[in-house]
Parts: structure tokens; sequence; C-alpha cells
């Protein structure tokens, strides 16, 4: 009977209590200015893509300055400049593989390291993304789990922010517009 209400008063609850606007912002310098970003830098087993920012439009340099698509830029870093704080959830690289937030380099790594910088070259993010949370804030699904370098720390954050690896989908797909 005890366990039965204890189960019964768990479920009624809500899943999150804490108030998500009183939380730090993980990277503060971007969340005020996020129109600052000059470089994007996406790290993973499958190697470096660089995305740069000339004047409104962002190019790749491996691709001799190829446009890349800026809406898809945009929204990566809207996403990290909006991620806020929820918890720390373990400091044991044993678990790292579990919430995708292991280092680039081993082997079948799934995590993605993530610099943004300003056009003098200051950083404004610097962060290993790892897998979107299932926990719900507020009623909607929406976190990762993400790690700074040389840190063991993994936190949750509000936001999910999937960071495309590979170079071909950042690419723009309008080659020719004709009226």
């Amino acid at each position: 009977m005890t366990v039965v209400l204890a189960v019964a008063i768990g479920l009624g609850r809500e899943t999150s209590t804490f108030d998500l606007a009183k939380r730090d912002a993980v990277f503060a310098e971007l969340r005020a200015n996020p129109d600052s970003a000059a470089r994007v830098v996406i790290e993973s087993r499958f190697g470096p893509v660089n995305l740069v920012r000339e004047g409104e439009d962002w190019i790749s340099p491996e691709r001799d300055g190829y446009p890349v698509e800026g809406s898809d830029v945009r929204r990566l870093v809207s996403g990290l400049a909006d991620m806020r704080f929820v918890e720390r959830k373990t400091s044991n690289p044993e678990r790292f593989h579990r919430l995708e937030v292991q280092d680039i380099k081993e082997e079948f790594a799934d995590s993605a390291h993530v610099t943004v910088t300003k056009a003098d070259g200051g950083v404004l993010a610097d962060v290993i993304v790892g897998r979107p949370s299932a926990r719900f804030f507020e009623g909607r699904s929406s976190g990762t789990y993400i790690r700074f370098p040389g840190t063991n720390d993994v936190w949750l954050v509000t936001g999910v922010t999937n960071v495309q690896t590979r170079l071909v989908p950042w690419l723009a797909r309008t080659i020719v517009s004709v009226p």
C-alpha cells in the first residue's frame, strides 16, 4: 500500500520544478551577441568542418569559398547561445560514451567538438556536444548533454543542438536560380 501511494504521488509531480529563466547561460557572451560569431569549427571523428562568415554570408574554406546555408549556421549558433545549465550529470569518463560526450579522437565517437569564435579570434563557445536528452522541461523535451574540453564534468543543458559533423549537408543547395 505504501509503495503504491509513493508511486502515485511521484507520478503526479512535474518532471522539472525549477525556473529555467533563472538558470545561467552556458555561453553568456555568445548569448549577448550571437551576431559576433565569425567562424564555427566542428571537429568529429570524420574530420573538421570550417564555416567562415564573409559579410552576411557563410562560406566553406575547404571548398574554395563555396557558400554555406546561413540559416543552418544561424540555427546552430542560436542553439548554443540559448543553452542554459540544468544540472551536472557525471564526471566519470566511463559514462561519456553513453551521453556521447567522449573525446572525438576515440574510435566510433559520436560527439562533436564545436568552437565558435569572433572575427578577432576571441572564443565565444568551446564545447563537446553530445546526444539529446529525453528529459522534459516545462512539458517539452529539450535537453542536450555537453562537456567542456579538458574537463570531466558533463552537464545537461536546455535546448537541443543537433550538430552536423560532415561538410556536405552544410553547403548551399541552390546552385543556380533562374527567374
